[in-house]
């Protein structure tokens, strides 16, 4: 299988523009993020690393600071990310990829893991934790089969298009959807970085743990 994991990141944010940038314990939020990404890279087969950005102008830092981190990026619509990833797929001929939001600092390595293991020895199309949340808000994972993807496309309406997956939990079948739940439930916490008052809240949630290292940081352990 050729697999990815696509971040998606752009600088012009409505409610915190830049927060690309904006440090997150030892790093900026998207080098944080890539970062704990990388620790996974030699445990999934075939597996690009790449952050997904748009064509506007003000993104080209973003394409920089990918060449900076040594992983690949890809340059596409600005609010259709339907397209932009359709057009990533084909580009890097894709069997499956996971979704990576590039506000969640938090994002879990071994979930990630953990949906791939399921996605790649199974006929499911689609394997996430959201369709039933157990995970905090910005602790999400989401492994679609590509050709399925392409497949499904043409059906996508209105704001579904700025969504890389609305449209699947529309489009696919019940059984070919795998929901993943916690033993606890965690749905209520926020761990995205969103406004202001995310960043800030987030920021003091590392520095509480500096016992832990900024990207081992779990969702369970913060206090």
């Amino acid at each position: 299988m050729n697999n990815a994991i696509i971040i998606y990141s752009r600088m012009g944010s409505s409610r915190l523009p830049g927060k690309a940038f904006e440090l997150i314990s030892d790093y900026p939020l998207l080098e944080h993020i890539v970062r704990r990404i990388k620790k996974m890279q030699n445990k999934i087969e075939n597996l690009h690393i790449i952050i997904a950005t748009t064509i506007n102008k003000e993104d080209d830092i973003i394409s920089e600071i990918a060449e900076e981190l040594n992983v690949e990026y890809f340059r596409g619509h600005p609010t259709d990310l339907v397209d932009r990833t359709s057009k990533l797929i084909e580009k890097y001929k894709l069997d499956a990829f996971c979704r990576v939001n590039g506000d969640c600092p938090f994002v879990d390595v071994d979930l990630i893991l953990k949906g791939y293991n399921i996605l790649k020895n199974s006929n499911y199309q689609l394997v996430t934790n959201i369709l039933k949340r157990t995970f905090p808000y910005g602790v999400a994972v989401e492994w679609v089969n590509c050709k399925k993807y392409l497949q499904l496309n043409n059906n996508v309406i209105g704001e579904e298009l700025e969504h890389v997956t609305m449209h699947l939990y529309k489009e696919l079948n019940k059984n070919e959807i795998y929901n993943i739940e916690n033993n606890s439930d965690f749905s209520h916490l926020k761990l995205a970085v969103d406004l202001p008052s995310d960043l800030t809240r987030i920021k003091n949630y590392f520095d509480n743990n500096k016992n832990i290292s900024s990207l081992d940081l779990n969702f369970n352990q913060i206090k």
